[in-house]
């Protein structure tokens, strides 16, 4: 049960991320005056966005499924484990790499 909350968590989070990306394109409004090249940070936020999203989408799915399908649970692990090294990539990258947009 727990496994399906939290699988519908991840997708909701997804899909979030999703509108929140294309949202964020549609709009170009970047409100921190210190960021100089404001195209290549919609960009670059744009595709962190969206990779985030389709991994929380894929998670999701994933842990919904494996309450329903027994041989899918080792498959589940191994979606949790990239879901959180993509996390910690990406949180890398933002942390690390937007900088240069100053």
């Amino acid at each position: 049960m727990t496994s399906l909350i939290i699988g519908m968590f991840f997708v909701t989070a997804g899909i979030i991320c999703l509108r929140l990306a294309f949202k964020f394109k549609q709009n170009k409004v970047v409100k921190n005056e210190r960021i100089k090249d404001k195209e290549g940070y919609l960009k670059f936020n744009f595709k962190i966005n969206i990779m985030m999203g389709i991994v929380f989408i894929i998670n999701g799915i994933f842990m919904i499924l494996s309450q329903k399908f027994v041989y899918i649970n080792g498959i589940s692990a191994y979606v949790n484990l990239i879901t959180i090294m993509c996390i910690f990539i990406y949180y890398y990258k933002l942390i690390g790499q937007t900088s240069k947009f100053q």
